[in-house]
């Protein structure tokens, strides 16, 4: 049970870093937020025991760090 709420809060914390990562200007601060959402996604779906989908997600975050080294 405590998996799921946690799962749930932290959830809903990346999908607000997300939302607020369109409101930034510079791409540097829009990667980042993007990147902790994707960090808070994973959590997510580590706490509900969803492996392949946090492999996905971990595919997403290197492509987010790369674009990021690129900027």
């Amino acid at each position: 049970m405590f998996e799921e709420i946690a799962a749930f809060i932290v959830s809903f914390i990346a999908m607000v870093l997300v939302g607020a990562s369109y409101f930034f200007k510079k791409k540097s601060l829009y990667l980042t937020f993007q990147a902790l959402g994707i960090v808070f996604l994973i959590l997510s779906y580590l706490f509900t025991g969803a492996y392949f989908a946090m492999v996905g997600l971990f595919v997403g975050l290197a492509r987010t760090v790369v674009f990021y080294l690129y900027e």
